[in-house]
């Protein structure tokens, strides 16, 4: 842990991350596994913006559900909210209307994650923003 605690980053968009930060009102946070949940919570508890952490409505693979957040210790930290659907990544026309309504609202999307980022990528929301903040 303390060596990857010092380690530089191999890119560094932190700059970039902050200052989207700074911009924002709000954060949608898209969770990756199950046991990654931890790690977001210590993340998520360092930010000064509510945090909206979107899970799977159902098990697939080991991406985080409810459960896992709730036992992780997310709900204090964040609003957990599910995407409607339990299929890898997030397929847009595959969520929920809640959740797509609030994906397209969102001025920042933090999306860990492959998945995520390969079902994320064909969107024009999604696509323009990993672009512009070069932080996904």
């Amino acid at each position: 842990m303390e060596r990857v605690l010092t380690q530089a980053f191999a890119i560094n968009d932190l700059a970039a991350l902050r200052n989207a930060l700074a911009q924002s009102v709000a954060v949608l946070y898209l969770a990756d596994n199950a046991g990654e949940t931890v790690f977001d919570r210590v993340l998520i508890e360092t930010l000064d913006l509510p945090v909206s952490y979107v899970v799977k409505s159902g098990p697939i693979i080991n991406d985080a559900t409810r459960e896992d957040a709730v036992a992780a210790g997310i709900e204090p930290v964040a609003n957990i909210i599910d995407n409607g659907s339990s299929a890898l990544g997030a397929l847009l026309d595959q969520c929920s209307e809640l959740f797509r309504k609030r994906f397209a609202q969102a001025g920042l999307i933090i999306a860990k994650g492959q998945a995520n980022y390969e079902s994320l990528s064909d969107s024009s929301l999604q696509f323009s923003f990993c672009y512009k903040l070069n932080v996904m």
